[in-house]
């Protein structure tokens, strides 16, 4: 069993990139020339925006990751195959068979802000009904979790690798589900036996819903 919990390492690298920025920026703010004319001035602070666009994503992720995996620990269970993830009072236990997918989100290789945020990344675990746990590499390297859960992951590349909540939202709930292979049932109605049949077991050019819609259509017409 391993526990992880904020790493302060990682943390003070956060930080001096975020206090690096900030100085960065409001050098930035200053240095425009008062002799410089109109069209110049206006290059020039067209040129200072992306730069400033650059240094100060490191302070909006700093703080985004720390609010996010401050006070937390996690807590690898070998024994159960067993993620704990524990914020203050609030504890939720993670088998590994209930991980329906999973992220990897990292700064892409090509971008030209990487200098400055490759120190950003996180892993998003997904479970039934859609519920979302974020682990930030303020509390571990994100391989550490990946090399446990052992499962094909997702690897996402961002320009910033800011904390999005809407990852995975392909995945259905139940009732989503539900909808889905009603709606396929309906589709499928006047196929013949045979052709439900190649439906079902035909996991590359069908989704789940898809072959469930047919497993169903063939179960009432073998009780008929």
């Amino acid at each position: 069993m391993i526990t992880y919990k904020l790493r302060i390492k990682k943390l003070v690298v956060f930080l001096l990139l975020t206090i690096f920025s900030i100085i960065f920026c409001l050098f930035l703010i200053n240095a425009v020339p008062n002799k410089l004319d109109n069209q110049d001035k206006w290059i020039l602070i067209a040129f200072m925006i992306f730069f400033l666009v650059i240094y100060s994503a490191p302070i909006y992720l700093t703080l985004t990751y720390l609010f996010e995996d401050f006070n937390k620990t996690v807590t690898l269970d070998h024994s159960s195959s067993t993620i704990i993830i524990r914020k203050g009072k609030y504890e939720i236990k993670i088998p590994q068979n209930e991980i329906v997918a999973v992220y990897h989100v990292l700064v892409d290789k090509d971008s030209k802000a990487r200098y400055s945020q490759s120190s950003f990344e996180y892993i998003m675990l997904i479970l039934k009904e859609r519920k979302r746990f974020i682990i930030t590499n303020l509390i571990c390297e994100p391989l550490d979790i990946l090399k446990f859960i052992n499962i094909a992951y997702k690897t996402t590349y961002y320009n910033i690798p800011v904390i999005d909540r809407g990852l995975g939202s392909e995945i259905l709930t139940t009732a989503e589900f539900a909808n889905k292979v009603k709606e396929f049932e309906e589709n499928f109605r006047n196929h013949s036996t045979q052709e439900l049949i190649k439906i079902m077991s035909d996991k590359q050019s069908y989704m789940d819903y898809a072959r469930e819609a047919a497993k169903n259509l063939l179960s009432q017409k073998r009780n008929n």
